[in-house]
């Protein structure tokens, strides 16, 4: 045996010498007969290195004599084992016996010597590996050898370091030529071919290649190999739910490689899986987690079914680096697969596509033309010259050429590599294609020019036909569309000059002596035409808004003044059929805000009047007003209207807001209409930065909601000054038949710490005040009395209060009625009343009447803010006294109505019967003598247009206002009477409080003249 400390080559460097030794005392004494006398210094040399053992051989004796030593090299200590032939011939390795003993046979015959190695069986059962040499120190005279010498050298370390190296070296070739093999080929058997060649390798019996389904988040097995002499896994090892143990998922995302070299040993998986692999056999193994792309998206287990396996770590890493390329192997594999299928997707696409695909070769000019190229000009594929100047020749359009050489050389010029255009090809038959071409500029050279230009071209014949139709069909429907607005217009005029004829003169009718029938049926005349004009400005709100000419305006209003002309303009039709109008507006909605308080006032009116329409006899119609959001300079108003009547079926909701389309559409419907109003009141909600939705259940009736975006006003939310403090704590009794009404107010007066009672009856409000006048601290000191009850109106019991004689502390009474004040006193003087309040009863309409009833001014003085519409009251004077007009009218009852209307306040009118008659007349009369000129505007002679242009272009009364008074109510018809030169516009039929409230804007005191005779 070696010494320790020696090194291989220390050793070899050693034997190396003693060798050289030997043969130089042979050379010295070659009749010697005692090699190995142990008194002679040479033995003593020999013996003297362990690590070495002699023999010698002579023919005289036929026997190997050994050096004593030679039992050490095997272990054994000296004189435990003696050392001769029969003990070493014993103990040489069956591997090694034939061969050592047949060299030294061939020695004897020959006498030739030789060098083997071998190994020897040592006393602790292992073999060692030794080198043996030979020498042949004197032949017979055969030429066989007579006396042969050798020695015996241990080499085990160097030859298991060089037996490991080889082994490694060559393990290294067999993965090197693997991995060539399995990148050559991929497929699914070279895999299942390369997990066998690697089990039998490292002497493994199982081995599974598992792959990440991202699908169900598990481990399926892609490839599997197994040694036919053990039985197969179960099909529960198929597919491996990793979520489900999170031991073995701890192993697999950590990316190191877990070995198990005893199964029954504690180890760090999950008791399950464990229990899988003893049930089927495994004593040990290896779990590898394998990475793509930076992420563990596979595993390698290799298992194995015969115990006491000794898991070398080269065998690990070599089944590391080759799992790793198996799984690189399948990626690939997948994606050869999708580009597979890609290329059979684009190949069919393009067999059925008619598009074309080009590939240009500049410096050369070879072209290729795709099939579907070929196709789509009508040839065969091989009928085409496959050159550009073929191309440019014989299929570009001669027109386009030109277009087609500048185009792709500015494209070159200005770096850009795609390229855009609309050409002409021409086709087989003779008969050219529209084609858009897109093209792409690639490849440069050395010298950075592009050397390939690649492009699709698509048939657009079609499409340009298609083109070419529609603009045609485009110019047929603006002449189409300017002949719709055309008649609209004239139509529209042709209504609106009678019916201002027909309301006009109903309106001057009133004013004589009627008989109570005449009366009635002239109020049938003056609905009927309302709602023929209602019908008219529907269709012309419609045409307005398909032209985009429907512009809301901006100024500010009084909100509380839109529900009040709400409330006095659906009275009526209430009333019919007994139907409660409940408001309910919340106190936090602003009182004086911007925006256009006609369209509001429209979208409210269409929305109440349908409410009241689908509702029977004694329902009820809530208006609710309630604030969304609010910013710095706007605020956001939500608007609902409630009723209880018919509903509306839940397959009609969808399509109620489109045109003409109405709930009950049947040619025997119960209720009229035009199908617009809805139409055009979504269309008004939207411009005011809003929506219009609809909520409704059949037979227990709807909901329309709405909001809108208004600006903030300067005058302010509410024109209310300090709340007084005497007014907490007021005793208030509120009277009302209606049940939702009587909440409602209760609901605002509580608001403003009114101590409040109700009662639903005039009769039970009495009574009430009987016993509360016995009571010091329970008398009422105020009551809000509706003025439409059953039995007792709310006129009747404020006067039967005030006659009570059992009541002498009479409190203080305020009427609440949906007619405004001079319409109930037109038939009965408002006596015993403390104050009145139109409805709607908001917060600050009840602290006005309160502090009015009780003789003190809570309230800034105000007036409706200006741009308002709607008036409360009369003004106490008349601006209009004597002034002249002079009236550019060719209709004769026009005429008589205008007059008529404008006589009632005092207005001396002078008639021209067109529009040069008019210049003339204010020509003809001393400046200053017209106040103001109202123009219609389609007239004989002269029309209205040309006579303003006339009059302003003059030098006679040129600034005199001039106010459009006409039938024309189109959209830009305002527009264009504006910008003629006229100051202000009104359609017919004309109302007259607009007329009035018009003129006082543009004529003053200083215009007035004395009164004269009109023509």
């Amino acid at each position: 045996m070696a010494k320790k400390g020696r090194s291989p080559k220390q050793l070899e460097a050693r034997i190396a010498q003693l060798e050289q030794e030997l043969d130089q005392l042979r050379q010295q004494e070659p009749e010697r007969n005692e090699l190995l006398a142990p008194n002679e210094k040479l033995s003593h040399a020999l013996l003297s290195t362990s690590h070495c053992a002699y023999f010698e051989w002579r023919d005289s004796s036929h026997e190997v004599n050994y050096s004593p030593n030679g039992v050490e090299l095997l272990g054994y200590k000296t004189g435990e084992q003696d050392c001769n032939q029969t003990f070493v011939n014993s103990r040489i390795d069956e591997r090694d016996r034939d061969k050592v003993l047949s060299l030294f046979k061939r020695a004897i015959e020959t006498g030739e010597a030789y060098s083997t190695e071998c190994r020897f069986l040592c006393k602790n059962g292992y073999s060692r590996w030794f080198s043996l040499h030979t020498n042949v120190l004197r032949k017979n005279a055969q030429g066989g050898a007579a006396h042969i010498i050798g020695s015996l050298t241990d080499i085990d370390m160097i030859k298991r370091e060089q037996l490991f190296a080889s082994k490694r070296a060559e393990s290294g070739q067999w993965l090197s030529r693997t991995l060539r093999h399995l990148f050559e080929d991929s497929s699914d058997e070279a895999i299942t071919n390369t997990l066998q060649s690697l089990g039998e390798k490292i002497k493994v019996e199982r081995i599974t290649l598992r792959i990440l389904n991202h699908l169900t988040d598990s481990f399926s097995i892609h490839s599997m190999w197994q040694s036919t002499q053990f039985p197969q896994m179960g099909a529960e090892f198929d597919h491996i739910a990793i979520q489900k143990f999170p031991l073995l998922q701890k192993i697999v995302t950590d990316n190191k490689a877990y070995v198990c070299e005893d199964i029954n040993t504690e180890q760090p998986v999950d008791a399950p899986v464990v229990k899988r692999l003893k049930d089927t056999g495994v004593c040990s193994y290896a779990i590898i987690p394998l990475r793509y792309q930076g992420k563990t998206d596979a595993v390698l287990t290799l298992s194995c079914y015969t115990p006491s396996k000794q898991w070398r770590e080269r065998d690990v890493e070599g089944a590391t680096a080759l799992g790793e390329a198996l799984n690189h192997c399948i990626r690939r594999q997948e994606i050869t697969q999708t580009l597979k299928e890609r290329d059979v997707r684009y190949s069919y696409a393009m067999e059925a596509s008619r598009d074309g695909i080009w590939d240009l070769s500049l410096p050369a000019g070879h072209l290729y033309l795709s099939p579907s190229y070929h196709r789509m000009l009508g040839y065969e594929v091989g009928e085409l010259e496959e050159d550009w100047r073929f191309f440019e020749k014989h299929l570009l359009h001669p027109d386009d050429l030109d277009y087609v050489r500048n185009l792709y050389a500015d494209a070159l010029s200005h770096g850009q590599d795609i390229v855009t255009c609309e050409i002409r090809l021409k086709h087989k038959a003779g008969h050219y294609l529209w084609v858009y071409s897109r093209a792409k500029y690639c490849e440069k050279n050395s010298d950075g020019k592009y050397t390939r230009c690649v492009g699709i071209n698509v048939n657009i014949t079609q499409f340009k036909e298609d083109q070419a139709a529609l603009r045609q069909a485009k110019i047929e429907a603006t002449s189409a569309n300017q002949t719709k607005n055309e008649f609209l217009a004239r139509m529209s005029h042709e209504i609106r000059t009678p019916m201002n004829a027909i309301i006009g003169m109903g309106h001057l009718l009133k004013d004589t002596l009627l008989s109570q029938q005449q009366l009635s049926y002239l109020n049938n005349i003056d609905e009927s035409a309302e709602a023929l004009l209602h019908i008219i400005d529907d269709i012309l709100d419609f045409s307005k808004m398909e032209s985009g000419k429907l512009i809301l305006e901006n100024s500010h209003f009084d909100l509380d003044s839109i529900f009040e002309q709400l409330s006095h303009d659906v009275k009526v039709k209430a009333e019919e059929k007994t139907i409660e109008l409940i408001f309910d507006i919340a106190h936090d909605v602003p009182r004086f805000i911007r925006g256009d308080a006609l369209r509001v006032q429209q979208i409210l009116f269409n929305l109440v009047d349908n409410a009241i329409k689908f509702t029977d006899k004694k329902g009820e119609v809530t208006i609710k007003a309630r604030k969304l959001a609010e910013e710095k300079d706007s605020v956001e108003i939500e608007f609902a209207i409630i009723d209880n009547g018919i509903g509306i079926e839940p397959a009609l909701l969808n399509g109620l807001f489109d045109p003409f389309t109405q709930v009950d559409g049947s040619s025997s419907r119960r209720f009229g209409g035009t199908g617009l109003g809805l139409t055009i009141c979504k269309y008004l909600a939207d411009q005011m930065e809003g929506d219009l939705n609809v909520e409704s259940t059949p037979r227990k009736g709807s909901c329309f909601t709405f909001s809108a975006k208004f600006d903030r006003s300067q005058m302010g939310e509410r024109p209310v000054q300090a709340e007084p403090q005497r007014y907490n704590n007021l005793r208030t009794l509120i009277v009302d038949d209606h049940t939702s009404a009587l909440d409602i107010l209760r609901k605002t007066a509580t608001s403003l710490k009114l101590i409040v009672d109700t009662c639903e009856s005039a009769k039970e409000a009495i009574k009430r005040l009987e016993l509360a006048d016995e009571d010091p601290d329970g008398r009422y000191q105020l009551i809000l009395m509706d003025y439409n009850m059953p039995e007792i109106s709310g006129l009747d019991g404020a006067e039967l209060i005030h006659l009570n004689r059992d009541i002498h502390h009479k409190p203080k009474v305020i009427l609440i009625s949906n007619y405004r004040k001079g319409e109930i006193e037109v038939d009965r003087p408002l006596n015993h009343i403390d104050g009145f309040i139109s409805k709607p009863v908001t917060q600050s309409r009840l602290l006005d009447s309160i502090a009015v009833a009780f003789g003190e001014s809570l309230f800034e003085d105000s007036v409706n803010p200006q741009g308002s519409t709607f008036e409360t009251s009369e003004p106490d004077t008349n601006p209009l006294e004597g002034i002249n007009v002079l009236l550019a009218e060719d209709n004769l009852v026009n005429q008589k109505v205008a007059v008529g209307i404008l006589k009632k306040k005092g207005v001396n009118v002078t008639i021209a019967n067109n529009g040069k008659e008019a210049v003339e007349t204010l020509y003809s009369t001393p400046a200053n003598t017209f106040a103001a000129i109202l123009m219609d505007m389609e007239m004989p002679e002269m029309d209205g247009y040309q006579a303003t242009r006339t009059i302003r272009q003059g030098h006679h009364c040129a600034s005199i206002p001039i106010i459009a008074m006409t039938a024309h109510a189109m959209p830009g018809d305002r527009e264009r009477c504006l910008s003629t030169g006229m100051d202000d516009y009104i359609t017919k039929p004309v109302k007259p409080p607009l007329l009035y409230k018009t003129l006082a804007e543009y004529v003053g005191t200083a215009n007035r003249k004395i009164p004269g005779k009109h023509h």
